[in-house]
């Protein structure tokens, strides 16, 4: 009956061992201290979600990124990859709104951007006029198919 009764503490140990090991365990192309990654919105928009830093348009992104807003950028240690996704995550969202025949107005856009640079060495959020500087970046760089509209609102429709 010991037998047994050890058996069944042995098992539900080891599942949760197994999970701890392999459900759990955080892949660095998914987790991003410095903000959301997967927000269902633009989970479409893998063209832009997927840009790598090597991408020329990444490349002219995050310098003028770090460039025009170095407190924004966070410290030296902070990767290449969090600082794109200030643009990157901001002309998904672009796209999907595009695609799916909503308005979104550059007042939108700054909305969006807002909340997002937070994380790792970044301990604020954008401010407004900040957050203008950032969307248009994105746009002009990222995504400039975009660009031609960015004449204080962008529209579809």
């Amino acid at each position: 009956m010991t037998t047994m009764k050890s058996f069944a503490l042995i098992i539900p140990a080891a599942a949760l061992a197994f999970l701890a090991l392999t459900g759990c365990s955080s892949d660095p192309a998914t987790v991003d201290p410095g903000g959301d990654l997967n927000t269902p919105n633009n989970a479409g928009s893998a063209h832009y979600n997927d840009l790598p830093e090597t991408d020329p348009k990444a490349q002219a992104f995050i310098s003028q990124f770090k460039a025009s807003y170095p407190e924004l950028a966070g410290d030296a240690n902070r990767p290449d990859r969090y600082v794109l996704k200030n643009g990157s995550k901001l002309c998904a969202e672009v796209d999907y709104q595009k695609r799916h025949g909503t308005e979104m107005t550059l007042e939108d856009m700054k909305k969006f951007v807002i909340p997002r640079v937070v994380g790792d060495s970044v301990t604020r959020q954008a401010t407004d006029a900040e957050a203008d500087g950032i969307a248009k970046l994105a746009v002009n760089t990222i995504c400039p198919e975009f660009s031609g509209q960015l004449q204080g609102e962008i529209k579809w429709n």
